[in-house]
């Protein structure tokens, strides 16, 4: 045997053996592997940014190209991480990935969510090619891990038999949502204040009331005591200017309004710090414990022990001496703990992971299945309480799946425990709230129908019985800025502003939105052209709440469709009408809304077919500025057809005018 043949197979045995004790190879071609289909409804991103399918589109390419990246910014999005849910009980025989071309560190876990065996550790050092690494596991979960946006994975097989197949949960029981939710005023909401006057209000059904813990207790005393020995004040309050919530979502509620209460921040005798701390997640221990967060479950407890509907045992309230003990007020049922808890424009000590949101929410709902204590969480002070998710500062579906697994796999009865989902949506040339947006635009230009119609398929299919709320849109009344309406042709800032709100309303509800609440009552400060300043139905308190374009056009769809229900949207292609059909389910009463979404002060005459209409007149009412009800008239059918004139601000057609 010649040297030169004696050195090649010494060094093939080397490699041999090197493999066989890494478990790890490298290689140009497709591993030749089992694998195991993955489906993006497998996927919980739990880092929720990015499309992490991306790392499992492309299984049977020799050069994947696509890859699962989230932005740098903010860097706690790293280390970026993924569950995969296999479904079924599987013996993984290989892990295969193809490297890119940047160096980094991925972790791949494996066995019981939250409590993951440690698996592997592997360099990715390799410049596009894939790597394959042996392992013996039993498991239906993986967690993935990339250390830091170095680490470029294109894609990742998974090789694997199935050992054991697991059955299918029961569909979940849900309680249908009833007619009164479908109905038109559920739209008819504002994001407001205790100091707003009521008058201010008249043509709101649902107020999302902006509302401060330290309202309530420590009066931003750092040397107050606090948790276990709360002194909480609620009528008056420790905020000054004879606040007194008793009275106020009394009134409120006397007079058929649905008043939602969020929770906007902590107490500075949790943080310690200073007035900006107040956004801090209120727990002076891991954020990820439910049991750490006892201070706000209890505050949350006693808030719905005052105003929900069940009376509760004195010696359980804690209240300054102040206080009159009372309970069960019965003025009170959905509760928000939160508000953005996904604030990526802030730090890390205030934007919250999702499991580190549905850990605080699983101690505000019920202490965490009651296992804090009987004082602890809404549904222990009353069974009748709904808690609101906290509304995400965008359309973060993945966010809302991750807190769901949280429930699945910490809670033993798997509840998802919010009532409600909530986002937030600002319609702009930008697509998001702080991003790089100049102007707003129309619901349409934005295509909101499609987009609140994923969350409303996504509730139905996986959360039925579920509420989805948006309550945080709009746009301000100004000459620049980031959500603008702007001026078109002859429409001011103010009637573009007011169209654009009543056609997001409309299209949020014919998409599934069961209610909807816009930013804000009031607007601000008339004299900046900070983003949302102006954004209100009316002037600010400054100013006197003069009632703006949009209050008026908000009346008058409060005082004509109200109680009505879409049943059909169409849009013509040609000429982008959009002609809503609603009918009242008290009195069988049929109407219209109809109005062209386009964004150039179109005008054009139309013609609709009213074959069903009994009556030969209808009546037909436009949306004026100073017109409370609007401008209402009367037309004659001819051949069963209404000719009339459509705009880009909504008209109301009443049938059965006489």
């Amino acid at each position: 045997m010649t040297k030169f043949k004696c050195k090649t197979i010494f060094c093939i045995l080397i490699i041999i053996i090197y493999t066989k004790t890494t478990g790890c190879t490298n290689q140009t071609s497709l591993p030749p592997v089992k694998k195991i289909e993955i489906k993006p409804e497998q996927i919980i991103n739990v880092t929720t940014q990015g499309n992490a399918f991306l790392l499992f589109d492309e299984q049977n390419k020799r050069k994947p190209e696509t890859s699962w990246k989230p932005p740098y910014s903010p860097k706690w999005h790293y280390p970026a991480e993924l569950i995969i849910d296999l479904n079924n009980e599987y013996k993984i025989d290989s892990i295969s990935f193809y490297d890119g071309s940047s160096t980094g560190e991925l972790k791949i876990n494996f066995g019981k969510p939250f409590e993951w065996s440690e698996g592997v550790k592997l360099s990715t050092n390799k410049y596009n090619q894939w790597q394959t690494t042996s392992v013996e596991w039993e498991t239906r979960y993986l967690q993935i891990i990339l250390s830091g946006p170095e680490v470029n994975i294109n894609e990742i097989v998974i090789s694997g038999t199935l050992i054991k197949e697991i059955g299918r949960p029961e569909k979940i029981n849900s309680n249908p949502l009833n007619n009164s939710l479908k109905q038109l005023k559920n739209v008819l909401g504002t994001n407001s204040f205790i100091d707003v006057p009521h008058t201010a209000l008249d043509p709101i059904y649902i107020v999302r009331e902006y509302h401060q813990w330290d309202w309530m207790e420590g009066a931003r005393n750092k040397n107050y005591q606090g948790f276990p020995s709360n002194l909480n004040r609620f009528n008056p309050t420790i905020a000054g200017n004879g606040w007194n919530f008793d009275s106020y979502y009394k009134t409120l509620h006397q007079k058929g309004k649905i008043v939602v209460p969020v929770m906007v921040g902590t107490t500075l005798w949790m943080t310690g710090e200073g007035e900006k701390s107040l956004e801090n997640k209120p727990t002076k221990g891991d954020p990820g414990n439910p049991f750490d967060y006892k201070e706000h479950a209890d505050h949350m407890f006693q808030f719905a022990a005052r105003y929900g509907s069940n009376s509760v045992k004195k010696d359980l309230l804690k209240l300054h001496s102040s206080q009159e003990k009372i309970s069960g007020m019965g003025v009170l049922q959905y509760y928000e703990n939160w508000n953005e808890p996904d604030k990526w424009w802030m730090s890390r000590v205030q934007y919250f992971t999702p499991f580190e949101y549905a850990a605080l929410s699983s101690a505000d709902y019920d202490g965490h299945q009651g296992k804090m204590g009987e004082t602890f969480g809404i549904l222990n002070a009353d069974p009748n309480s709904k808690l609101v998710m906290a509304g995400l500062a965008t359309f973060n579906l993945e966010y809302v799946k991750a807190m769901k697994f949280w429930c699945e796999h910490n809670r033993t009865d798997k509840k998802f425990v919010w009532d409600v989902i909530n986002f937030h949506h600002y319609s702009n040339n930008g697509g998001t709230q702080h991003g790089k947006a100049t102007k707003g635009i129309s619901p349409e230009a934005d295509s909101l129908f499609y987009k609140i119609k994923r969350l409303s398929n996504f509730r139905d299919k996986y959360l039925p019985g579920k509420e989805l709320w948006i309550t945080e849109f709009g746009y301000d009344t100004q000459t620049k800025g980031s959500q603008i309406a702007p001026a078109l042709g002859n429409l001011t800032s103010e009637e573009v502003q007011a169209a654009w709100l009543i056609r997001s309303i409309i299209i949020g509800k014919a998409a599934g939105a069961n209610r909807m609440t816009q930013f804000m009552l009031r607007d601000g400060n008339e004299e900046s052209f900070q983003t949302y300043m102006n954004s209100g139905l009316t002037s600010s308190k400054h100013t006197g709440y003069q009632k703006k374009t949009s209050w008026y056009y908000y009346s008058t769809i409060n005082h004509h469709l109200r109680e009505f229900i879409i049943e059909d949207l169409k849009v013509d292609s040609t000429t982008n009408l959009h002609k809503i059909k609603l009918y009242n389910p008290n009195n069988g009463k049929e109407a219209y809304i109809i109005w062209l979404g386009t964004s150039k002060d179109k005008i054009t005459k139309i013609e609709i077919a009213l074959n069903n209409q009994k009556h030969n007149r209808v009546t037909i009412v436009e949306l004026k500025d100073k017109k409370e009800v609007g401008k209402i008239s009367t037309e004659v059918l001819t051949n069963k057809k209404l000719t009339l004139t459509a705009r880009e601000t909504p008209k109301i057609i009443l049938l059965g005018a006489d």
